[in-house]
């Protein structure tokens, strides 16, 4: 019957079905459904854009996928929005993402390759999307293309002036390097951004970005699995004032976590347990159950004396979100129970 139904009409019934639903408080994807029908132009890229949101949370990529499409192509071909307008590269960088995540890996490089020739004379846009280009890149099995992509990644968001976003394009080409399995340059180049990001302050910088304790913090776990405990410590005490002068809570958690493993390493167990109880108080009153039985593990392994209470306590933790890691690294010392 709809579809029999004059455009005007139809559009026409759509407002009045998003009036009533509006009045009611009815979630984003309801709404834009009924928006787009309606011709409503920017209110219905607003609401198809929440949409898009809302399926995220959701863990719908599918169909957050489809709203930000959607939107796409009302802000083009309605709004007559221009593709290198930040609208555009927005939408452009969320649909290709949410792309990648429901695995439709030739789309989303279709839809990022497009948005990269629009975002050429905007260095954070063009940052932004050679991120993503770059995990794409990593999802198609080809670790050095993104490794590359991600350092030309890091030098537009140089260029973008934006301390915070520099910040998390060292963060991330230190993964990439990780995951190409070069660890030392992963090293350097984190070593590097604590520079850059600072203006060559360093890690003890007064003014730095909100996440630049996760810059810290990531290289001092490289340098610790590098097998330098000491520097990684006198990083990692730095990433500490950082979270604390920011107010992350979870962040001074996982820097008294790192610290704790890194004083083991250098024999100094007591200063080692303080920041082992300190890193689970943390982890417990957020809520972050696997954080929480990663400490438990660890002080398991440097404490013989209360290894089956950790243990135990580890496995308990484990078992509530089927952590299957944990459920047998804990399980070990009782057998099958």
């Amino acid at each position: 019957v709809r579809e029999s139904m004059p455009a005007d009409a139809r559009q026409t019934l759509h407002r009045r079905i998003l009036a009533f639903l509006e009045a009611r408080d009815a979630p984003p994807i309801s709404l834009a459904r009924h928006a787009a029908a309606a011709n409503l132009g920017e209110d219905a890229l607003y609401l198809l854009v929440e949409a898009g949101k809302t399926s995220e949370q959701m863990l719908d990529d599918i169909g957050a996928a489809n709203h930000y499409r959607h939107a796409l192509q009302i802000a083009r071909w309605q709004l007559l929005v221009d593709e290198s307008d930040d609208v555009c590269l927005d939408l452009s960088l969320r649909l290709g993402n949410c792309l990648r995540y429901s695995g439709d890996l030739v789309a989303a490089e279709m839809v990022l390759k497009e948005a990269l020739q629009h975002a050429v004379n905007e260095p954070a846009w063009h940052a932004r999307l050679l991120h993503s280009m770059a995990m794409l890149e990593l999802a198609q099995g080809a670790p050095s293309d993104a490794v590359a992509t991600m350092q030309y990644a890091v030098r537009q968001a140089f260029f973008s002036a934006r301390p915070a976003l520099l910040n998390q394009m060292y963060i991330d080409l230190g993964k990439v390097l990780e995951s190409a399995g070069q660890a030392m340059q992963a090293a350097e180049e984190l070593a590097e951004g604590v520079l850059v990001v600072t203006s060559g302050d360093g890690a003890n910088a007064q003014s730095a970005p909100v996440s630049f304790w996760r810059l810290l913090a990531h290289l001092a776990d490289l340098q610790f699995r590098q097998g330098d405990p000491e520097r990684a410590h006198e990083t990692v005490s730095a990433a500490l004032v950082q979270a604390e002068r920011q107010g992350s809570r979870i962040g001074q958690a996982r820097c008294h976590y790192l610290m704790a493993r890194c004083l083991d390493r250098l024999s100094r167990p007591g200063e080692a347990d303080e920041h082992h109880a300190t890193a689970l108080a943390t982890f417990r009153s957020l809520g972050d159950r696997r954080s929480a039985a990663e400490v438990l593990l660890s002080r398991a392994a440097t404490t013989p004396d209360e290894r089956t209470i950790f243990m135990k306590q580890a496995l308990d933790l484990s078992r509530q979100i089927d952590w299957e890691p944990g459920i047998r690294a804990a399980s070990s010392p009782f057998g099958n129970n």
